[in-house]
């Protein structure tokens, strides 16, 4: 049964003392959609937030973070390639952090899929070997860890942890809905090749 909460949108001013459990209830204040879209689009921050689910289909999506700048295109490249894409086709937000360093929210809103299938892509070796030290700490550049039950922050919104915005760069404010699955978006499925260890022939002795 889908979580009636799955189409509001929540604000969360801080991740600090949010609750939510597996009933959909929250201690933090919701709205309706059109309310939340008509709101990004006038740029004001409300810490509007989605409660994403990973039994759910959605829209093929990710972050990108802790990326140089110099590679960024390079990324958004390789993510279109692998979803056989045209770039124009990706939604994407961008976040200036300092030392040139950019993360980003994309969505590519012509192919729907599946959380369990978006972990596998993005833990290929094609996209794990992009790695960044930042503070002395090796991080990831294309990260698998979103796709679980979590809040996934939206455009030109903040809260007490993040208080730099994701401004859209490409795309429509409704795209980031990442639940909401246009009628004509066509399903996403890649097959994964599995490499098993092969067990020593046993001899018949008999």
């Amino acid at each position: 049964m889908e979580n009636q909460n799955s189409k509001n949108v929540f604000s969360v001013p801080s991740y600090k003392g949010t609750t939510f459990n597996n009933n959909g209830e929250t201690n933090r204040r919701s709205y309706k959609t059109k309310h939340d879209i008509s709101i990004i689009k006038q740029r004001i921050d409300s810490n509007l937030h989605l409660r994403i689910y990973k039994e759910k289909k959605c829209l093929v999506f990710g972050d990108i973070d802790y990326c140089p700048k110099d590679i960024f295109n390079e990324i958004i490249e390789l993510i279109s390639n692998e979803f056989n894409v045209n770039i124009d086709d990706i939604s994407y937000t961008t976040c200036k952090k300092p030392n040139d360093i950019i993360t980003s929210h994309w969505v590519i809103p012509k192919l729907s899929t599946d959380f369990e299938t978006l972990k596998k892509v993005f833990e290929q070796d094609k996209f794990k070997k992009y790695t960044n030290v930042v503070d002395g700490k090796n991080h990831i550049i294309v990260d698998s860890a979103p796709y679980k039950n979590s809040w996934f922050r939206l455009p030109y919104q903040t809260t007490e942890e993040k208080e730099q915005y994701h401004k859209i760069k490409q795309g429509r404010t409704a795209d980031f809905f990442i639940h909401d699955i246009m009628e004509d978006a066509q399903p996403f499925k890649k097959v994964f090749e599995e490499y098993f260890e092969s067990t020593p022939d046993i001899k018949d002795t008999n």
